[in-house]
């Protein structure tokens, strides 16, 4: 949301609410994305985008801007992808998976998986 904001790009924010702690959540941000995962972002052709990472790139491609993301040749631009890629599992809210330290993420939970 402060991305788009930032960049000037109008969307329709949609609080998913506490996919944690409640099924309702859950499968209403589901129907977008069956992973479930926070952020989702649908784009105007219907595409979803998720992770932190791979939106804040594609924003900045999308509107050519180096506001956010450092244009390629930038003297920076190495830094900024190291520390944009290396910081996933601090800053990027989502579902675990099974690499990610639960040290860093005490508030994340694994959802019981469906059987059967």
């Amino acid at each position: 949301e402060a991305q788009l904001a930032m960049l000037g790009l109008p969307c329709d924010l949609i609080r998913a609410g506490d996919i944690y702690d409640d099924a309702t959540a859950r499968a209403a941000l589901a129907k977008f994305n069956p992973l479930i995962q926070i952020p989702t972002l649908i784009l105007d052709t219907g595409e979803v985008m998720t992770e932190s990472a791979a939106i804040t790139l594609l924003l900045a491609d999308l509107t050519g801007s180096d506001l956010l993301v450092p244009k390629p040749g930038a003297a920076e631009r190495a830094a900024f992808l190291r520390l944009l890629v290396s910081s996933w599992p601090i800053s990027i809210p989502a579902l675990p998976l099974p690499t990610s330290p639960p040290a860093l993420c005490p508030r994340r939970k694994v959802l019981p998986s469906k059987t059967g």
